[in-house]
Protein backbone atom coordinates (compact mmCIF):
# COMPACT_ATOMS: atom_id res chain seq x y z
CA UNK A 1 0.00 0.00 0.00
CA UNK A 2 1.58 3.07 -0.99
CA UNK A 3 2.41 5.90 1.90
CA UNK A 4 -0.03 8.81 2.64
CA UNK A 5 1.48 12.39 1.15
CA UNK A 6 2.59 14.81 4.34
CA UNK A 7 -0.33 17.12 5.58
CA UNK A 8 0.05 20.63 5.96
CA UNK A 9 0.61 20.60 9.26
CA UNK A 10 3.53 18.17 8.90
CA UNK A 11 4.80 20.28 6.05
CA UNK A 12 5.03 23.09 8.15
CA UNK A 13 6.56 21.85 11.01
CA UNK A 14 9.37 20.97 8.21
CA UNK A 15 12.93 22.80 9.03
CA UNK A 16 13.40 25.83 6.30
CA UNK A 17 16.27 24.79 5.53
CA UNK A 18 15.32 21.15 4.13
CA UNK A 19 13.32 21.11 0.71
CA UNK A 20 9.90 18.11 1.35
CA UNK A 21 10.83 15.19 0.04
CA UNK A 22 8.23 12.94 -1.14
CA UNK A 23 7.73 9.96 0.85
CA UNK A 24 7.92 7.72 -2.57
CA UNK A 25 9.78 4.59 -2.94
CA UNK A 26 13.20 5.54 -4.92
CA UNK A 27 13.26 3.45 -7.89
CA UNK A 28 16.47 1.57 -7.68
CA UNK A 29 19.06 2.36 -10.30
CA UNK A 30 19.28 0.56 -13.97
CA UNK A 31 21.98 -0.63 -15.71
CA UNK A 32 22.56 1.29 -19.06
CA UNK A 33 21.88 -1.85 -20.96
CA UNK A 34 18.34 -2.16 -19.33
CA UNK A 35 17.49 1.17 -19.40
CA UNK A 36 18.51 0.96 -23.37
CA UNK A 37 16.01 -2.13 -23.73
CA UNK A 38 13.68 -1.03 -22.17
CA UNK A 39 13.45 2.48 -24.22
CA UNK A 40 13.71 0.03 -27.24
CA UNK A 41 10.38 -1.76 -25.58
CA UNK A 42 8.83 1.83 -25.12
CA UNK A 43 9.91 3.00 -28.68
CA UNK A 44 12.29 5.74 -27.38
CA UNK A 45 16.15 6.03 -27.84
CA UNK A 46 18.40 8.60 -26.66
CA UNK A 47 20.63 10.34 -29.21
CA UNK A 48 21.91 12.74 -26.70
CA UNK A 49 25.97 11.63 -25.88
CA UNK A 50 26.44 12.00 -22.15
CA UNK A 51 28.00 14.05 -20.43
CA UNK A 52 30.79 11.89 -19.92
CA UNK A 53 31.65 10.97 -23.86
CA UNK A 54 31.01 14.93 -24.87
CA UNK A 55 33.62 14.06 -27.58
CA UNK A 56 30.85 10.87 -29.09
CA UNK A 57 28.15 11.88 -31.92
CA UNK A 58 26.49 8.67 -30.77
CA UNK A 59 24.78 7.77 -27.59
CA UNK A 60 26.13 5.10 -25.78
CA UNK A 61 22.68 3.46 -25.53
CA UNK A 62 22.64 3.75 -29.52
CA UNK A 63 26.10 1.87 -29.42
CA UNK A 64 25.00 -0.64 -27.50
CA UNK A 65 21.36 -1.56 -29.36
CA UNK A 66 23.40 -1.20 -33.10
CA UNK A 67 27.16 -2.63 -32.45
CA UNK A 68 28.22 -1.86 -36.09
CA UNK A 69 27.53 1.76 -35.67
CA UNK A 70 31.08 2.74 -36.02
CA UNK A 71 31.34 0.87 -39.92
CA UNK A 72 27.56 2.85 -40.63
CA UNK A 73 28.63 6.25 -39.78
CA UNK A 74 31.41 6.24 -41.46
CA UNK A 75 30.54 4.95 -44.59
CA UNK A 76 28.26 8.38 -44.47
CA UNK A 77 29.22 11.77 -45.62
CA UNK A 78 27.30 13.32 -42.48
CA UNK A 79 27.14 17.28 -42.60
CA UNK A 80 27.89 17.27 -39.21
CA UNK A 81 31.31 15.43 -39.20
CA UNK A 82 33.22 17.64 -41.26
CA UNK A 83 31.14 21.33 -41.57
CA UNK A 84 33.68 22.71 -43.78
CA UNK A 85 32.97 19.95 -46.45
CA UNK A 86 29.74 20.27 -46.50
CA UNK A 87 30.16 23.90 -47.05
CA UNK A 88 32.71 23.27 -49.85
CA UNK A 89 30.37 20.18 -51.42
CA UNK A 90 27.51 22.75 -52.36
CA UNK A 91 26.10 21.34 -55.57
CA UNK A 92 25.48 24.52 -57.56
CA UNK A 93 25.03 22.74 -61.20
CA UNK A 94 21.34 23.51 -61.34
CA UNK A 95 22.00 27.03 -60.96
CA UNK A 96 24.43 27.15 -63.42
CA UNK A 97 22.33 25.74 -65.46
CA UNK A 98 19.31 28.11 -65.00
CA UNK A 99 22.17 31.44 -65.09
CA UNK A 100 23.24 29.93 -68.06
CA UNK A 101 19.43 29.36 -69.88
CA UNK A 102 18.47 32.87 -68.74
CA UNK A 103 21.97 34.52 -70.26
CA UNK A 104 21.59 32.67 -73.49
CA UNK A 105 25.03 31.03 -73.78
CA UNK A 106 26.52 29.48 -75.62
CA UNK A 107 27.14 25.44 -75.41
CA UNK A 108 30.94 26.26 -75.27
CA UNK A 109 30.40 29.25 -72.60
CA UNK A 110 27.83 27.15 -70.26
CA UNK A 111 30.52 24.89 -69.92
CA UNK A 112 33.11 27.24 -69.18
CA UNK A 113 30.93 28.39 -66.79
CA UNK A 114 30.03 25.40 -65.18
CA UNK A 115 34.04 24.22 -64.77
CA UNK A 116 34.65 28.11 -63.52
CA UNK A 117 31.78 27.64 -60.58
CA UNK A 118 34.13 24.30 -59.55
CA UNK A 119 36.97 26.64 -59.06
CA UNK A 120 38.61 27.61 -55.39
CA UNK A 121 37.50 31.29 -54.60
CA UNK A 122 41.38 32.16 -55.14
CA UNK A 123 41.52 30.76 -58.45
CA UNK A 124 38.02 32.97 -59.63
CA UNK A 125 39.49 36.09 -58.48
CA UNK A 126 42.37 35.26 -60.31
CA UNK A 127 40.24 34.22 -63.63
CA UNK A 128 38.16 37.45 -63.03
CA UNK A 129 41.04 39.58 -63.08
CA UNK A 130 42.60 38.30 -65.65
CA UNK A 131 39.62 38.44 -67.83
CA UNK A 132 39.06 42.42 -67.12
CA UNK A 133 42.97 42.87 -68.36
CA UNK A 134 42.35 40.96 -71.42
CA UNK A 135 39.04 43.10 -72.28
CA UNK A 136 41.09 46.24 -71.43
CA UNK A 137 44.24 45.32 -74.01
CA UNK A 138 40.73 44.26 -76.54
CA UNK A 139 39.88 47.82 -76.03
CA UNK A 140 42.88 49.43 -76.36
CA UNK A 141 43.64 47.74 -79.39
CA UNK A 142 40.20 48.84 -81.33
CA UNK A 143 40.42 51.85 -83.63
CA UNK A 144 37.78 54.21 -83.27
CA UNK A 145 35.71 54.98 -86.09
CA UNK A 146 36.38 58.03 -88.30
CA UNK A 147 34.29 61.07 -87.06
CA UNK A 148 32.65 62.61 -90.71
CA UNK A 149 33.53 65.63 -90.99
CA UNK A 150 30.85 68.25 -92.28
CA UNK A 151 31.63 71.55 -94.31
CA UNK A 152 30.44 74.40 -93.18
CA UNK A 153 27.62 76.21 -95.42
CA UNK A 154 30.10 79.16 -95.76
CA UNK A 155 32.89 76.97 -97.51
CA UNK A 156 30.51 74.65 -98.96
CA UNK A 157 29.07 77.89 -100.94
CA UNK A 158 32.50 79.51 -101.56
CA UNK A 159 34.27 76.18 -102.81
CA UNK A 160 30.90 75.97 -105.85
CA UNK A 161 31.69 79.93 -106.79
CA UNK A 162 35.47 79.16 -106.66
CA UNK A 163 35.29 76.01 -108.84
CA UNK A 164 33.38 77.74 -111.75
CA UNK A 165 36.02 80.96 -111.28
CA UNK A 166 38.67 78.26 -111.57
CA UNK A 167 37.36 76.64 -114.47
CA UNK A 168 36.30 80.09 -116.70
CA UNK A 169 39.64 81.78 -116.02
CA UNK A 170 40.85 82.13 -119.23
CA UNK A 171 44.61 81.92 -118.48
CA UNK A 172 44.35 78.26 -116.83
CA UNK A 173 46.91 76.07 -118.13
CA UNK A 174 44.61 72.19 -117.20
CA UNK A 175 41.65 71.76 -116.47
CA UNK A 176 42.50 67.93 -114.84
CA UNK A 177 44.59 67.40 -111.99
CA UNK A 178 46.17 69.39 -109.34
CA UNK A 179 45.89 72.71 -111.19
CA UNK A 180 42.41 73.23 -110.86
CA UNK A 181 42.20 72.24 -107.34
CA UNK A 182 45.46 74.38 -106.35
CA UNK A 183 44.01 77.36 -107.59
CA UNK A 184 40.32 76.96 -105.88
CA UNK A 185 42.41 76.52 -102.93
CA UNK A 186 44.32 79.44 -103.67
CA UNK A 187 41.02 81.40 -104.04
CA UNK A 188 39.27 80.27 -100.79
CA UNK A 189 42.45 81.46 -99.02
CA UNK A 190 42.76 84.48 -100.42
CA UNK A 191 38.64 85.55 -99.05
CA UNK A 192 38.00 85.51 -95.65
CA UNK A 193 34.59 85.20 -95.59
CA UNK A 194 35.00 81.70 -97.46
CA UNK A 195 35.46 80.03 -93.73
CA UNK A 196 38.19 78.25 -95.08
CA UNK A 197 40.07 78.38 -91.70
CA UNK A 198 43.97 78.12 -90.75
CA UNK A 199 42.17 75.44 -88.72
CA UNK A 200 40.48 74.02 -91.67
CA UNK A 201 43.51 73.39 -93.43
CA UNK A 202 46.00 72.21 -90.37
CA UNK A 203 43.77 69.85 -90.09
CA UNK A 204 44.49 66.73 -91.91
CA UNK A 205 41.03 65.19 -91.32
CA UNK A 206 39.26 68.54 -92.26
CA UNK A 207 41.30 69.22 -95.16
CA UNK A 208 40.96 66.38 -96.67
CA UNK A 209 37.22 66.42 -96.75
CA UNK A 210 37.75 69.96 -98.27
CA UNK A 211 40.06 68.48 -101.28
CA UNK A 212 37.46 65.74 -101.68
CA UNK A 213 34.74 67.93 -102.22
CA UNK A 214 36.72 70.45 -104.72
CA UNK A 215 37.81 67.51 -106.80
CA UNK A 216 34.28 65.91 -106.62
CA UNK A 217 33.16 69.29 -107.35
CA UNK A 218 35.47 70.15 -110.47
CA UNK A 219 34.22 66.96 -111.81
CA UNK A 220 30.97 68.23 -112.14
CA UNK A 221 31.23 71.16 -113.59
CA UNK A 222 33.39 69.83 -116.36
CA UNK A 223 30.62 67.68 -117.13
CA UNK A 224 28.48 70.53 -116.97
CA UNK A 225 30.41 72.43 -118.89
CA UNK A 226 31.21 69.95 -121.79
CA UNK A 227 27.41 68.99 -121.97
CA UNK A 228 26.47 72.87 -122.45
CA UNK A 229 29.35 72.91 -125.63
CA UNK A 230 27.24 69.87 -126.75
CA UNK A 231 24.03 71.76 -126.75
CA UNK A 232 25.52 74.67 -128.24
CA UNK A 233 25.83 72.59 -131.64
CA UNK A 234 23.97 69.48 -131.43
CA UNK A 235 20.07 68.71 -130.47
CA UNK A 236 18.71 65.43 -129.86
CA UNK A 237 17.53 63.27 -132.66
CA UNK A 238 13.72 61.91 -132.99
CA UNK A 239 12.60 58.36 -133.62
CA UNK A 240 11.74 58.99 -136.78
CA UNK A 241 15.03 61.03 -137.45
CA UNK A 242 17.64 58.29 -136.46
CA UNK A 243 16.10 55.35 -138.45
CA UNK A 244 18.22 52.74 -138.73
CA UNK A 245 21.38 55.08 -137.66
CA UNK A 246 22.42 54.65 -134.26
CA UNK A 247 23.48 58.29 -133.63
CA UNK A 248 21.50 59.77 -131.07
CA UNK A 249 21.99 63.90 -131.65
CA UNK A 250 21.69 65.98 -134.75
CA UNK A 251 22.95 69.38 -135.66
CA UNK A 252 21.46 72.07 -134.64
CA UNK A 253 20.02 73.57 -137.60
CA UNK A 254 21.26 76.95 -135.70
CA UNK A 255 24.40 76.90 -133.57
CA UNK A 256 24.27 79.13 -130.77
CA UNK A 257 27.15 81.96 -131.31
CA UNK A 258 30.00 82.64 -129.48
CA UNK A 259 27.94 85.03 -126.62
CA UNK A 260 25.24 82.77 -126.98
CA UNK A 261 27.29 79.81 -125.71
CA UNK A 262 29.01 82.00 -123.13
CA UNK A 263 25.96 83.04 -121.68
CA UNK A 264 24.61 79.25 -121.05
CA UNK A 265 27.90 78.82 -119.46
CA UNK A 266 27.43 81.36 -117.03
CA UNK A 267 23.98 79.93 -116.32
CA UNK A 268 25.50 77.16 -114.67
CA UNK A 269 26.79 78.39 -111.54
CA UNK A 270 24.41 81.70 -110.58
CA UNK A 271 26.47 81.81 -106.97
CA UNK A 272 29.42 83.16 -108.48
CA UNK A 273 29.22 86.62 -109.71
CA UNK A 274 32.91 86.83 -110.75
CA UNK A 275 33.05 85.07 -113.98
CA UNK A 276 32.27 88.57 -116.63
CA UNK A 277 32.06 87.81 -120.55
CA UNK A 278 34.86 89.70 -122.25
CA UNK A 279 37.01 88.74 -125.02
CA UNK A 280 39.53 86.38 -123.13
CA UNK A 281 36.82 84.23 -121.98
CA UNK A 282 34.93 84.14 -125.34
CA UNK A 283 38.11 83.31 -126.59
CA UNK A 284 39.07 80.06 -124.44
CA UNK A 285 35.13 79.19 -124.63
CA UNK A 286 35.78 78.95 -128.65
CA UNK A 287 38.80 77.37 -128.16
CA UNK A 288 36.88 74.42 -125.80
CA UNK A 289 34.34 74.01 -128.43
CA UNK A 290 36.64 73.50 -131.40
CA UNK A 291 38.06 70.66 -129.52
CA UNK A 292 35.15 69.43 -128.82
CA UNK A 293 34.11 69.34 -132.40
CA UNK A 294 37.53 67.36 -133.63
CA UNK A 295 36.79 64.79 -131.19
CA UNK A 296 33.66 64.30 -131.27
CA UNK A 297 30.57 64.67 -128.42
CA UNK A 298 31.43 61.33 -127.09
CA UNK A 299 34.81 60.88 -126.20
CA UNK A 300 35.65 60.46 -122.64
CA UNK A 301 39.03 61.75 -122.63
CA UNK A 302 37.77 65.20 -123.54
CA UNK A 303 39.58 67.20 -121.25
CA UNK A 304 42.82 65.36 -121.25
CA UNK A 305 43.18 66.38 -125.01
CA UNK A 306 42.10 70.17 -124.22
CA UNK A 307 44.69 69.84 -121.48
CA UNK A 308 47.15 68.18 -123.93
CA UNK A 309 46.15 71.34 -126.79
CA UNK A 310 46.91 73.56 -124.44
CA UNK A 311 50.64 72.03 -123.45
CA UNK A 312 51.59 71.67 -127.27
CA UNK A 313 50.55 75.97 -127.66
CA UNK A 314 52.65 76.84 -125.12
CA UNK A 315 55.37 74.55 -126.38
CA UNK A 316 55.03 76.03 -129.94
CA UNK A 317 56.20 79.07 -128.78
CA UNK A 318 58.55 78.35 -125.62
CA UNK A 319 61.87 79.66 -126.99
CA UNK A 320 60.08 82.89 -128.23
CA UNK A 321 60.33 86.09 -126.42
CA UNK A 322 57.01 86.89 -127.46
CA UNK A 323 55.65 84.02 -126.84
CA UNK A 324 52.43 85.67 -124.22
CA UNK A 325 51.70 87.34 -127.21
CA UNK A 326 51.88 84.71 -130.16
CA UNK A 327 49.60 82.64 -127.63
CA UNK A 328 47.17 85.63 -126.85
CA UNK A 329 46.88 86.03 -130.92
CA UNK A 330 46.64 82.23 -131.29
CA UNK A 331 43.26 82.34 -129.17
CA UNK A 332 41.67 85.70 -131.11
CA UNK A 333 42.30 83.74 -134.33
CA UNK A 334 39.84 80.63 -132.98
CA UNK A 335 37.84 83.25 -131.91
CA UNK A 336 37.44 84.53 -135.22
CA UNK A 337 37.23 81.20 -136.77
CA UNK A 338 34.05 80.18 -134.45
CA UNK A 339 32.48 83.55 -135.35
CA UNK A 340 32.94 82.87 -139.11
CA UNK A 341 31.67 79.73 -138.17
CA UNK A 342 28.59 80.21 -136.03
CA UNK A 343 27.46 83.67 -136.24
CA UNK A 344 29.20 87.13 -136.32
CA UNK A 345 28.19 89.18 -133.29
CA UNK A 346 29.62 92.60 -131.77
CA UNK A 347 31.93 91.09 -129.05
CA UNK A 348 32.06 92.83 -125.60
CA UNK A 349 34.25 96.14 -125.13
CA UNK A 350 37.61 95.85 -122.97
CA UNK A 351 37.61 97.25 -120.05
Amino acid sequence: MAALPLTLEQLRDLPCSSPPRSPVTQTPQRSPASAAAAQAAEGRYDYTPAASDASSHVSTNFRQLFPNSDDFSSSIDSPFRNPRKRAGAVDISQYVDAIAREKKLKVADHASLTKFSKRSDDEKNILIYASVLEIQQQLSALTPPDVIYTLPKALEHYIGGAIFNALMNPTIVSYVGNTAVNAVIEYLEANPNSGFTPEIKNNKKSYDTVLKRVRDKLSDRRYDIKRTLEKSLYEPRTPKQRGNDDQSLIQRLKVLNIIELGESLLRIEKRCSEVRLNVQLLARVAFLRQVFIETGPNNPNYWEIVDSQLEETRSSYADDPKAAKKISKFFVRVLQADQAAYGNVDLPAEP
